[in-house]
């Protein structure tokens, strides 16, 4: 058989497909030949509930284990793994949960998941230096609205009708957080590595505006008009995370 058919047949297999096209080219052991393949099938299964829980904490501890170890199996089922780095493997969850949730009872489960995912990229992103705020010193007056900004790459933004901030902090502040309430109104989230460690912030919507504005490739003057907004705080926001990186100047 042409190795790449029997990759594909043990791909199958493993992977929760039919086991019995693969039976025959099992060598034969002291083990049946079909528990030899629900060994490596338990084995990969367990990887991926793994590396998907690592992605996403957050869900795992909102549904409880044994609902996570099901959506997991159903994940890994639907969304098949298209690289060989398992940090990757999680790149669909929100979008599978949206599929099994959107709409309903836990319609916020699939935007927190979207904030673990952000966390998760932006712990890995790449790294760049941070800009020093001495050079703005050189830029004009009159030039300032003009200028445009390169964010660091591990900025990400997370936006929610749902108060995903809070359902995070719930789960992984360090002090007891209040319950809350899945209708208490929609929260913007910045996320950001810094100093080796990643950071989550509640933004006003405003601000968020202007962050996704200056992602955008929008000057500081039509960041600031897009989100009506005094730009000060949030810049003063990005340099003390070293989120920003450039500046291009008119």
């Amino acid at each position: 058989m042409p190795l790449r058919e029997l990759q594909s047949l043990a791909h199958a297999a493993f992977a929760g497909g039919p086991v019995a096209p693969l039976v025959p080219h099992v060598r034969s052991s002291v083990l049946p030949k079909d528990v030899q393949i629900d060994i490596y099938r338990n084995n990969a299964t367990e990887i991926f509930r793994k590396a998907l829980a690592a992605s996403y904490p957050t869900i795992a501890a909102l549904v409880g284990v044994d609902c996570f170890r099901m959506l997991a199996r159903y994940y890994t089922s639907s969304f098949e793994s298209r690289t060989g780095n398992l940090i990757d493997f999680g790149s669909a969850f929100a979008a599978f949960l949206t599929t099994r949730y959107g709409g309903g009872e836990f319609g916020y489960l699939p935007d927190v998941a979207r904030l673990d995912w952000a966390m998760e990229r932006s712990l890995i992103a790449a790294d760049a230096g941070p800009l020093d705020l001495g050079t703005l010193a050189t830029v004009r007056v009159e030039d300032q609205a003009a200028l445009r900004f390169d964010l660091h790459p591990s900025l990400r933004l997370v936006s929610s009708s749902y108060p995903i901030f809070s359902i995070w902090r719930m789960h992984h502040a360090d002090a007891i957080a209040s319950p809350v309430h899945v209708d208490a109104g929609g929260e913007c989230v910045l996320v950001a590595r810094a100093n080796d460690d990643v950071v989550v912030r509640a933004i006003g919507v405003a601000e968020y505006t202007f962050v996704r504005a200056l992602l955008d490739g929008q000057t500081l003057e039509s960041a600031a008009n897009a989100a009506a907004t005094d730009p000060g705080p949030i810049l003063m926001l990005l340099a003390g995370l070293d989120q920003l990186v450039r500046f291009h100047p008119r």
